[in-house]
């Protein structure tokens, strides 16, 4: 509610990056896509990487996606999920 009160727009939080429909682009909004850095990050089995690399990069190519659909995306990525998430509610309450 502090982030849509600032920017003066619908927010809408969702642990994935939904699917644009047609209408979006009527919308005057940005997709946020938050991404951070995990603490305990896990092997996936037979593949010699690790879990947060991949989640990475499909966040990365779902904001390409998006972008090539013609629709705007700020992808911000917090080094401290905690820290960061504290931080910009602060900014969206005005309190920095």
């Amino acid at each position: 509610a502090a982030l849509a009160a600032r920017c003066a727009r619908p927010v809408a939080v969702r642990r994935r990056t939904p699917r644009p429909s047609p209408n979006d682009r009527r919308k005057k909004g940005v997709y946020l896509m938050l991404t951070g850095n995990v603490l305990h990050d896990v092997p996936v089995a037979d593949t010699g990487r690790r879990l947060g690399r991949f989640q990475l990069a499909q966040a990365a190519r779902e904001a390409r996606d998006l972008r090539r659909g013609g629709l705007p995306v700020v992808r911000l990525h917090l080094h401290d999920r905690w820290a960061g998430l504290a931080q910009l509610l602060e900014a969206a309450r005005g309190d920095t």
